[in-house]
């Protein structure tokens, strides 16, 4: 009789335990401060795949400025100051890798796995260079060779523990998934390339409403990702950015108050808002190398930018290159000799000093624009007239467009 009724006061204890800790649990989460951190569009390229050598300098120099040629110490450093600040959450809303090399998604992979090792979930999902991708290669010497990408599939088993894994439902049509990360906040990440870029299937729809409509029971925010935009963020930068099915999106969102959506592919740092708040992140990969942050608190997200300081990570390492020491000038100049006027310039009936005057104001207006900031109109004044005289010229049309929407600082917005 006394070993029966130890037995049973033991049982006894141990329910009691279960129930007091899942209401702690719950007391826990419900209502206390979460931090999400989101990068975009790293185009990580694996030092295996190159040699830094001729064809690989031809290929970054021909691009749109992204610091390939220090994406891995970019990445490190990166990892560092997301373990330092330690988020519940780190989201990377696709563009993982510079062409979809499979070997770039490993090499990644395994940086991933460090930062989700110190306890900070990782969720991920692809962009549109990230998966059957023709153009993944090598560069070596004076030769690029074409090398393996991945499929959809082999997406999925690369990245499974970034988010899948735990995932409180997946789509069975896609990579999208839904992860619970408090009692009252989710994280829709929506997959709009794995089997065609730049929209959602048509047969995920259902599931997409079935986990808003459940979250909005559970009294849960949903925050929602996205690689491509829901919005026009530049009025000559939307095909092809915005995503193709964005109409139907929004309604659906509208529909259960989704208020905030992240994305990235545009590499500019932007948001706007229509019922729903859409940011887009600014690739971290491009000058000024910056991500998000996001406080989500009382029903409200606090969202702000911060730029990586690869420069002290350089320091810390005793690492000497100096490029990498001085490396916001760097990467900002590197920047900024990819913005390109093309030979319009040079055709013009104008003096050298004015051209030159006219392509130093174009890079510190783009440079700007995509960084996020107000741009300095009073110190660009005489190269905005210059520029004027060539009013519907594209080159004009595209500062016209910064211009008209270059007043206000999109590197941090409250969403209610």
């Amino acid at each position: 009789m006394k070993r029966k009724w130890i037995v049973a006061a033991i049982v006894s204890a141990l329910i009691i335990g279960a129930v007091i800790g899942a209401l702690f649990f719950e007391s826990r989460n419900k209502g206390t401060p979460v931090k999400i951190i989101t990068a975009t569009d790293i185009h990580y390229l694996s030092p295996a795949l190159t040699d830094y050598g001729n064809v690989f300098r031809e290929t970054i120099n021909g691009a749109d400025g992204k610091v390939i040629q220090y994406i891995d110490e970019i990445m490190d450093s990166f990892s560092d100051e997301v373990i330092n600040a330690a988020p519940d959450v780190l989201i990377i809303s696709g563009d993982l890798t510079f062409n979809g090399e499979k070997k770039s998604h490993m090499d990644l992979a395994d940086k991933l796995s460090v930062i989700q090792e110190s306890g900070i979930q990782v969720l991920v999902i692809p962009g549109n260079h990230d998966i059957n991708r023709q153009s993944a290669a090598s560069f070596f010497g004076d030769k690029y060779e074409y090398v393996s990408s991945v499929t959809a599939d082999e997406f999925k088993e690369i990245y499974w523990d970034f988010g899948m894994k735990q995932a409180e439902s997946v789509d069975k049509y896609s990579l999208s998934y839904l992860y619970k990360v408090s009692s009252d906040l989710c994280v829709l990440m929506l997959d709009t390339n794995a089997y065609g870029e730049n929209f959602v299937q048509d047969e995920s729809y259902e599931w997409i409403e079935a986990q808003l409509k459940k979250a909005k029971k559970e009294h849960m925010k949903v925050v929602a990702v996205s690689h491509q935009n829901l919005f026009a963020h530049n009025s000559l930068l939307s095909f092809g950015y915005q995503l193709y099915d964005a109409p139907e999106l929004l309604e659906l969102y509208n529909k259960y108050k989704v208020k905030l959506n992240l994305s990235g592919h545009i590499h500019m740092q932007h948001y706007m808002q229509d019922g729903i708040t859409e940011v887009a992140t600014s690739s971290l990969a491009v000058s000024p190398n910056q991500y998000g942050i996001i406080d989500f608190y009382k029903n409200k997200f606090s969202y702000c930018t911060k730029t990586v300081d690869v420069s002290f990570w350089a320091k810390k390492n005793t690492i000497e290159d100096h490029n990498l020491l001085d490396f916001a000038a760097y990467s900002k100049d590197f920047f900024k000799q990819k913005t390109r006027a093309g030979k319009m310039l040079e055709e013009i009936n104008l003096t050298d000093e004015e051209k030159k005057l006219m392509a130093e104001t174009l890079a510190d207006i783009n440079a700007s624009y995509f960084a996020g900031v107000p741009v300095d109109k009073e110190k660009h004044e005489k190269g905005i007239k210059l520029w004027k005289r060539l009013e519907g010229n594209f080159s004009w049309n595209y500062m016209n467009s910064m211009l008209e929407d270059s007043d206000t600082d999109y590197c941090s917005i409250t969403v209610k």
